[in-house]
This record gives structure tokens, C-alpha cells and sequence, in this order.
């Protein structure tokens, strides 16, 4: 048996030859299946166009269309899901009442003072950011928070100091 060194596609030669003589060659795409080469028409070069530059495949495709809801666009007499209502959705929940109670107690009491109509309509009140004194009208400046409190120092922070600056035993007894 003899073995043929060409392809049965042809050589490079063929296929710069064919492509310098074929204007369709841009659009031919070969079957490797079926060994035969396709010529692609128009639309089909369009839609790999499309693809190659991520659009939409169809042309007539509008992604932006109204949506359509399928579930709540028609009322309907019966409901889908006919189970009766529990009881508890009925009667009030009685930790709501506890709080609801707690609130009363608390508004009763004075604890909570409920708001009035003059604390509402209350205009802001303005101070002059740049005055070199206090303002006899103003109290002092609503935002001041005072600093943070240090804590007292440990033991681990106490001061022992080095050996020469303690008093010798003479020193102790002079004292």
C-alpha cells in the first residue's frame, strides 16, 4: 500500500491560491464530517457576527419588553390556595399586648413624656460659630463631649526607680 503524503484538503498552496482567486473564500467554513466545504450566506455570517460581538442571535429580539406577570394579572374568584386562615392571625398577640401595656404603664407614670405640638413645630435654634465669647443666650456648645476618664495607674505601672536614687540605710535612719 502506498501512503500519500497530501491531505485530501489540499496543500498550503491550494488554499492561498484559492484564496486569492475565490472572493467568497471569507465566508467558506469546511464540514470536517462530511469533507466538503460550506459557502455561508448572508445571514448566517450576520448571526456569527452578532455572536462574536455579544448580542443578541435574533435580530428581532427586544430584550427590554414589558414584563408580563403571569400570577397576579387576572384577579380570580377562587384562590389558588384554598387553606383556612389560623386562628392566630385573628387574635392579637399577647406578647404585643405586654408591650403595648409596658408603654401605657410608662406614659402614666411620667416616665415617657408623649410628644406635644410645640416640640414639633419648634424652630431650630442658631449660635454664632465664630463669636469670640460666650453668648449670654445660648447655653454652652450642644455637641461638647467632654474626655474620657483615664483609669487610675496599676501596679504594673508604678514607679520604682533604679537603685542609686533610693535612700540608703543611714538616710532611712536620719529621716
Amino acid at each position: 500500500a502506498v501512503v500519500s503524503t497530501q491531505s485530501t484538503e489540499g496543500d498550503q498552496l491550494d488554499k492561498l491560491l484559492d484564496r486569492m482567486d475565490n472572493p467568497d473564500f471569507w465566508r467558506t467554513v469546511r464540514n470536517k464530517v462530511e469533507g466538503e466545504e460550506i459557502v455561508l450566506k448572508d445571514d448566517d455570517v450576520s448571526l456569527i457576527d452578532r455572536l462574536k460581538s455579544n448580542k443578541f442571535p435574533d435580530l428581532g429580539y427586544n430584550p427590554y419588553e414589558p414584563w408580563v406577570d403571569l400570577f397576579s394579572q387576572d384577579k380570580l374568584d377562587t384562590p389558588i390556595v384554598d387553606t383556612p386562615e389560623p386562628k392566630r392571625r385573628f387574635i392579637p398577640s399577647r406578647h404585643e399586648h405586654k408591650k403595648v401595656m409596658k408603654l401605657i404603664r410608662a406614659i402614666r407614670n411620667g416616665w415617657i413624656k408623649p410628644r406635644t405640638d410645640e416640640s414639633e413645630n419648634k424652630k431650630p435654634s442658631y449660635y454664632d460659630l465664630w463669636s469670640t465669647g460666650p453668648d449670654p443666650n445660648t447655653k454652652t456648645h450642644s455637641n461638647h463631649i467632654p474626655a474620657p476618664k483615664l483609669p487610675l495607674p496599676g501596679n504594673e505601672e508604678s514607679y520604682n526607680p533604679p537603685e542609686e536614687y533610693l535612700p540608703t540605710e543611714e538616710e532611712k535612719m536620719a529621716w
